[in-house]
């Protein structure tokens, strides 16, 4: 099981091969889009048709319509192609932020009716980690967020697995504490220890060397999450927090950027003014 797997919230796919270093982006579905357009009058296809000419079993499919899940981005490809629209129509978060008119109709509204004043933000968009530079800045991008949203990116043997996983449970415990105001909070190793909280820092430098060592990077950055209207805060009234969103990547090649844009769900969308008023 992967770091991924274990929060449910990973966004990539780990890339196969220890000498491949491509990475294979995972996107999240448009489940009710995709049935929609399946079972229109221009197609009409069965789930196993479909599931056929794509490479997915009919169950995973059914599943993707169902649940919104997060796939590899080739799987996406194939599947809008044999519905007959572009990528963009079936998945979240293709595009980044965009000029809209019409925050209520962002897909059809035609160019030229753009209206520069305002700017969309929508919800499933990306956001551009960078390199974490020690466990101490890792430390504090734990303590300031709420959730701990992961990005594994590497195809490593499991003893290198098992040290992301615990790099996280640790980032974990360390948000649930900050966060716990009097609820109470699952027990870890560290809290056997004379110092639990020093226990944990020097456990997760010494992971970071670790990681490093293995020809790892660590990306990081503490994004604000909006709640939705259907979500209920964790704190009353206060109508957003912060997730971490931490990759482990492959070592940076030649000519790659240092940091690394990965698809991020901010909760919730926005159309705001592109320009401060004036006074």
């Amino acid at each position: 099981m992967t770091a991924s797997a274990l929060y449910g919230c990973g966004k990539f796919a780990m890339h196969r091969g220890g000498s491949n270093r491509n990475m294979v982006m995972k996107l999240m579905a448009n489940g009710a889009r995709i049935k929609e357009l399946r079972i229109s009058a221009l197609s009409d296809l069965p789930q196993k048709t479909v599931a056929d000419q794509c490479g997915i079993s009919e169950r995973q499919l059914r599943r993707i319509e169902n649940k919104n899940l997060t796939i590899a981005r080739p799987t996406l490809e194939r599947l809008a192609k044999v519905l007959g629209v572009d990528i963009g129509e079936i998945a979240f978060g293709v595009a980044g932020p965009k000029l809209v008119s019409d925050s209520t109709n962002t897909r059809s509204a035609p160019q030229a009716d753009i209206n520069p004043e305002f700017v969309h933000l929508p919800r499933h968009t990306t956001t551009c980690l960078a390199p974490v530079s020690g466990a101490q800045g890792l430390y504090d991008l734990a303590e300031m967020s709420r959730e701990i949203i992961p990005h594994v990116l590497v195809d490593v043997p499991p003893m290198q697995i098992s040290m992301i996983e615990e790099c996280l449970e640790i980032l974990k415990t360390i948000s649930e504490r900050k966060w716990s105001y009097g609820h109470p909070v699952t027990p870890d190793s560290h809290d056997l220890a004379t110092f639990p909280d020093m226990s944990r820092r020097r456990r997760l430098a010494e992971l970071c060397v670790l990681l490093k060592g293995n020809d790892i990077r660590i990306l990081a950055e503490s994004e604000e999450y909006r709640y939705p209207p259907e979500a209920e805060p964790y704190l009353r009234d206060r109508m957003f927090c912060f997730h971490l969103v931490i990759a482990f990547a492959p070592p940076r090649g030649e000519y790659e950027e240092e940091r690394l844009t990965v698809p991020f769900d901010s909760g919730l969308d926005l159309v705001l003014p592109s320009k401060l008023p004036s006074f």
